[in-house]
């Protein structure tokens, strides 16, 4: 598992988890904002890139952490 989550876009999985830790505690609308903010983050992420031309090149993604 340990493997899997270090293969995977990890500024991506950052992000899902600091959306998933706010969840608990804020209010619905600071998390909607918070998760608005998180999502232009996450488009323009290399990662973002790298995966999607990796899907279309038919081959395994290299993720680089941006």
């Amino acid at each position: 598992m340990a493997q899997k989550l270090a293969a995977a876009p990890t500024a991506g999985l950052g992000l899902i988890k600091s959306q998933l830790e706010l969840g608990w505690s804020a209010p619905f609308s600071a998390v909607l904002a918070d998760e608005a903010d998180k999502q232009v983050r996450a488009f323009v992420a290399a990662d973002l890139r790298e995966g999607a031309t990796a899907f279309s090149q038919k081959r395994p993604p290299v993720f680089v952490g941006r």
